[in-house]
């Protein structure tokens, strides 16, 4: 192993990256016990349809809602579902919400409903094959100069895990349409689910994980604390990952 390249030096204080994460998710990989199939898994499509995006995007949400006035995509079709980033501006009411939803009185009740209504409505071209993992992680209602404004910010959670940097941030206004709606979106293959569902390493063993690799870099254990462990998924193998920030104190032990 480098020892050049598994520790940073920042003021006396140092970051495990790239090379120890390596480490954990080799080491993950092999407690787990995959066998990885080939990427082009096409298994965990609904219906075994492969994703298709519309022909014509902005004609698609166009026909749909009417007044779509600014539209920036990146997506890709995948066989599990979009890759990319989409961005919808406009005046934008959901179909299916509610016909009673104006009379909710509370402002954020009344955006969520909004909200979930637009992603029950658009799973399919967001690649959405389970709204329960299309979870809220922030709502903030402000005032601004024609009225009050709620953003909803959903985060895509698996097995209670974040996944990779997959979100979807929807603005509400204060006419109960929808102004703006971004989002990023990550297909999940089916390997994923078979990772998350296996054994994996406790906190323990990560940490321990760590030290070993610390004391193997030359560096003294002594001051050493370990901060901000965090476990999330990624979209390729071997799915299960943890960070980690590690703290040398001076460095210089005792």
């Amino acid at each position: 192993m480098n020892n050049n390249n598994n520790i940073k030096p920042t003021d006396n204080k140092y970051v495990i990256i790239n090379v120890i994460i390596k480490v954990v998710l080799i080491a993950l990989f092999l407690l787990s016990g995959l066998a990885i199939a080939g990427q082009n898994d096409t298994s965990f499509v609904k219906d075994n349809k492969p994703y298709k995006l519309p022909p014509n995007l902005k004609k698609y949400l166009i026909d749909k809602y009417t007044n779509i006035s600014e539209l920036s995509s990146t997506l890709q079709e995948t066989p599990l579902g979009p890759r990319g980033y989409i961005f919808i501006a406009g005046n934008i009411r959901p179909k299916i919400q509610s016909s009673n939803i104006s009379e909710e009185p509370d402002t954020e009740t009344r955006a969520r409903a909004i909200a979930k209504a637009f992603l029950e409505e658009e799973a399919t071209l967001l690649g959405i094959t389970d709204l329960g993992e299309i979870r809220e992680r922030y709502i903030k209602t402000e005032t601004v100069h024609d009225g009050e404004q709620t953003l909803i910010k959903y985060s895509r959670i698996i097995n209670d895990l974040p996944y990779d940097n997959a979100y979807v941030d929807i603005t509400v206004g204060h006419d109960n349409n929808i102004l703006h709606v971004s989002a990023e979106l990550v297909p999940a293959p089916q390997q994923l689910y078979k990772a998350v569902s296996n054994q994996t390493l406790t906190e323990e063993q990560i940490k321990t994980i760590i030290k070993q690799d610390v004391v193997t870099s030359g560096k003294k254990t002594n001051e050493m604390t370990i901060k901000h462990l965090s476990k999330w998924l990624g979209s390729t193998a071997p799915y299960v990952t943890y960070t980690a920030t590690v703290d040398l104190g001076t460095g210089k032990g005792k």
